[in-house]
C-alpha cells in the first residue's frame, strides 16, 4: 500500500523546523521581511513547498528563478542539476543580481541537496556547498545551545 505524504506531513515538518529555530530565531521578523532571497528548484519538485516554507517563517521577498521554477525532467537550463556546482547556479546568481538579493538558494530536483550564494562585504556572491552549509548550521546550533537558546533535546 502506498500512502502519500499530504499537507499534514508538511505542517509537521514546518513545526519541527520552527522548534529547531534555524529559519526563525537568528533574525527578527522585520529583518526576515526585508531579506531578499532568490530560489531555484532547478526544474525539480521544491518550488512551491520551499516558497511556502520561507514565507511561513516571515521571508516575504522570495523570488523564484522563472526559467527553472517548473518541474521538467529534461533540465533544459543546466548541464547537470547539482546546486553544489557553480554552473548550475548561474541563472540563480544572475536573477539575484537583477533583484539585488541578499542570497540565492537552489535545491536539486528532488530537493535533498542545497546550494547557497550570499553577498560578501564587497557585494560579491560567494557560493557554499552542502558540507559548508552543514558546518555553518552546526556552529549556529552549538552557539545557540551555549547561549542557552537551545535545550539538549532540540538537537
Amino acid at each position: 500500500m502506498v500512502k502519500f505524504a499530504g499537507k499534514d506531513c508538511f505542517t509537521s515538518y514546518k513545526k519541527d523546523l520552527s522548534k529547531a529555530g534555524i529559519l526563525s530565531i537568528s533574525l527578527k521578523p522585520k529583518d526576515r521581511t526585508a531579506l531578499k532571497i532568490v530560489y531555484s528548484p532547478l526544474h525539480g519538485t521544491g518550488g512551491k513547498s520551499m516558497q511556502e516554507l520561507l514565507n511561513s517563517f516571515g521571508y516575504k521577498n522570495v523570488f523564484l528563478v522563472p526559467e527553472q521554477k517548473d518541474p521538467n525532467g529534461e533540465f533544459p537550463t543546466v548541464k547537470y542539476p547539482n546546486p553544489e556546482e557553480a554552473e548550475a547556479m548561474e541563472l540563480s546568481k544572475k536573477f539575484a543580481i537583477q533583484k539585488n538579493a541578499h542570497a540565492f538558494i537552489a535545491t536539486d530536483p528532488d530537493a535533498d541537496r542545497l546550494g547557497i550564494g550570499v553577498k560578501n562585504e564587497n557585494g560579491e556572491y560567494v557560493l557554499f556547498n552542502g558540507n559548508q552549509i552543514g558546518s555553518i548550521m552546526a556552529a549556529y546550533l552549538c552557539e545557540a545551545y551555549s547561549a542557552g537558546k537551545k535545550r539538549k533535546r532540540q538537537f
